[in-house]
């Protein structure tokens, strides 16, 4: 008996041939040159810094979703091994440094690599012979269980203060010491995007398919001949590789590792980038881990709720997008059509209006609610011209009105846009009878 290969949800990995290969490598191609071209027009280390962070955040939230996306499996201890793999690289560089061996700091990310792996052999062993909410718990299980070992071996992981190390005291390559940031910068796109292709390929080749099908009926899959426990298994160990070379990116960018790198809240934050990018698209997670990394870096410059609002995205993103961002752009990608696009503009621009004073009236009562807490110095807030005082009532009332007003917009015009968009669609099926 021959088995049909499901890929589930609509959307979700969808099968390509032909053109759309080209395409899908084309548009990968031009997205590593524009990050590779990013230092020769910015003169500041600011932008490439954050581009670099995002790019390791993008890795690890990949080779989540070949767990919770792809596989169907929830974990929330994925971090152990970014952080393992962040620690076995820090080691083998003072080992590569104290012993004078000739590895140069390019072939680093090999050693993180083979510390996720090595991890998630050991730990997927156990944990993929249960699914579901037993498979959540084990892995919470694991990633406490690691937490609480870091501090018992402050040799290995040292202590509160963790373990640091110089990339400079490794051999040259090719002339390059990597002490510029740009150098690492150059070094962590290169290993970020080979990382991508490759875990992109996975979601193409056998091994894929079959992870697609147990997520959805692994019944049926064993049914078919197949183990659903050595699929999970494999899947496992290979998440927690490319997982490891994140965090070994993480390292020789920082030059030190933590404990608070093993932890629940590391895993909580990889949750939370898949989610709120979408784990039906492959570049969903991606696309999240950027949003985050500048959430936290960005706004996190400006004030210190920003960890504030990124519940709300994800509450928000829960709530009225369960899909993220990258499936709900997926959904109505017919809207972008010109005749689709002519009918629903109008009202597509009183949503995105309403869209801004929502977010203007969500920010007016996040500082507030921060101010009144007391968890600033900052007792005003300045927006534009405006100063605000959490102990004036019209302060609130401002940013409530803002926030019901911009939700009764798109609750008016929300409909519009639905029967517009359905009018074509009517149309051409009625033309196909």
């Amino acid at each position: 008996m021959s088995m049909a290969i499901s890929t589930g949800r609509a959307g979700i990995f969808p099968s390509v041939r032909g053109p759309r290969v080209a395409r899908t490598l084309v548009i990968w191609f031009l997205s590593a040159l524009a990050f590779l071209c990013v230092p020769a027009f910015v003169h500041s280390d600011f932008l490439p810094a954050l581009l670099a962070q995002a790019a390791i955040a993008a890795v690890f939230a990949l080779s989540y979703n070949m767990l919770f996306g792809q596989t169907g499996l929830l974990s929330f201890g994925h971090a152990v091994f970014m952080g393992l793999g962040g620690f076995a690289t820090v080691h083998g560089m003072r080992a590569i440094g104290a012993h004078d061996l000739f590895v140069p700091l390019p072939a680093v990310p090999i050693a993180g690599a083979f510390g996720g792996l090595l991890a998630g052999v050991l730990f997927g062993w156990l944990a993929t012979r249960r699914a579901g909410t037993a498979f959540a718990m084990i892995t919470l299980g694991f990633a406490e269980l690691v937490a609480a070992t870091a501090s018992v071996f402050p040799s290995i992981f040292g202590g509160e203060q963790g373990v640091s190390v110089d990339r400079t005291t490794l051999p040259p390559f090719i002339g390059l010491d990597f002490g510029p940031p740009v150098q690492v910068y150059y070094l962590t796109i290169a290993w970020s995007f080979a990382c991508i292709l490759g875990i992109y390929g996975l979601t193409r080749t056998p091994l894929g398919r079959l992870a697609n099908a147990t997520r959805d009926n692994a019944e049926r899959v064993a049914f078919n001949g197949f183990d659903p426990t050595r699929i999970r298994f494999l899947m496992y160990a290979l998440s927690s590789l490319f997982a490891g070379v994140a965090g070994a990116l993480y390292a020789i960018n920082y030059e030190i590792v933590t404990s608070q790198s093993l932890g629940v809240h590391a895993s909580g934050m990889v949750l939370v980038m898949t989610v709120v990018g979408g784990a039906g698209q492959f570049v969903g997670p991606a696309i999240g881990a950027v949003l985050i990394t500048v959430l936290q870096v960005v706004v996190g410059f400006y004030t210190d709720a920003w960890l504030l609002y990124l519940g709300l995205i994800f509450m928000m993103t829960v709530l009225s997008a369960p899909e993220g961002i990258c499936g709900l752009i997926a959904k109505h990608r017919r809207a972008f059509a010109p005749r689709v696009l002519a009918r629903t503009f109008p009202a597509a621009a009183i949503l995105a209006i309403g869209a801004l004073l929502i977010g203007t009236g969500s920010i007016v009562l996040v500082e507030l609610s921060w101010r009144i807490a007391g968890l600033t110095d900052d007792k005003t807030l300045h927006m534009a011209s405006l100063v605000l005082h959490p102990s004036q009532l019209r302060s609130w009332a401002f940013g409530t009105v803002l926030t019901l007003c911009g939700l009764l917009l798109i609750r008016h015009f929300r409909s519009v846009i639905a029967s517009r968009f359905a009018a074509p669609a009517m149309g051409e099926k009625g033309a196909a009878r």
